[in-house]
């Protein structure tokens, strides 16, 4: 697939992404101001997008201040985010914290972090790449030098 095609899969899929999760919002706070439903329900997409917001933040300050190699740096935000939503779970009563549930959802969970560690490190890679073939053409333009 052609360099173009990947950009457009990219920018749908955050589209997507963007769209689903604004309307999950919008869905839970009218859930939560018409009374209708069970209020556990209607607050978890708002309490999952408040979690998932406070990790990114997280992430971004450990950057800044902890000392670490990039695996070492991944391990401890990893271990922090697990920590953070098995603590979210109880507090927000998530799901039951029987032995089954605990295996089901922290598999769940390291998938998905898997998954969006590897989607944005290809991102990354790919715009590197293309960020090294434009220098290059500038190179060989004469317009840059080494």
């Amino acid at each position: 697939m052609e360099q173009n095609g990947k950009q457009e899969i990219i920018q749908a899929v955050q589209s997507v992404s963007v769209s689903f999760t604004l309307v999950m919002a919008v869905y839970s706070v009218f859930t939560l101001m018409k009374g209708d439903g069970e209020w556990a329900e209607a607050a978890f997409p708002l309490q999952l997008m408040a979690f998932l917001a406070i990790c990114c933040l997280w992430e971004r300050g450990a950057a800044r201040f902890l000392p670490l190699r990039p695996a070492g740096w991944l391990a401890v935000c990893v271990a922090g985010e697990y920590a953070a939503f098995l603590g979210a779970a109880r507090l927000f009563h998530w799901f039951g914290f029987r032995l089954a549930n605990v295996v089901a959802f922290s598999l769940l969970f390291g998938i998905l972090q898997l998954a969006a560690r590897l989607f944005f490190y290809e991102r990354g890679r790919a715009e590197a790449a293309r960020l090294n073939r434009a220098l290059r053409a500038r190179e060989k333009e004469g317009r840059i030098s080494r």
